[in-house]
């Protein structure tokens, strides 16, 4: 499954869309904290198979794909 992100309008939110249905919060949460910045809120999207990822103070705002 391809996972894909885009940013939000306010600049500090990611959608994370593609993910595995087993995909869980706190898998996310420690993925972004590892990677980059832990993140303020992740807010799982089940029925798109996505999670929208908000970041108090964003490090370098890059999109990229992840797999998880």
């Amino acid at each position: 499954m391809k996972n894909e992100c885009s940013t939000r309008k306010s600049g500090k939110s990611i959608q994370v869309e593609g993910l595995h249905p087993n995909v869980v919060k706190d898998m996310l949460e420690l993925y972004f904290d590892k990677n980059w910045v832990l993140p303020i809120s992740i807010t799982m999207i089940p029925i798109e198979e996505a999670a929208i990822i908000s970041f108090g103070d964003p490090k370098g705002f890059y999109c990229y794909i992840i797999d998880v």
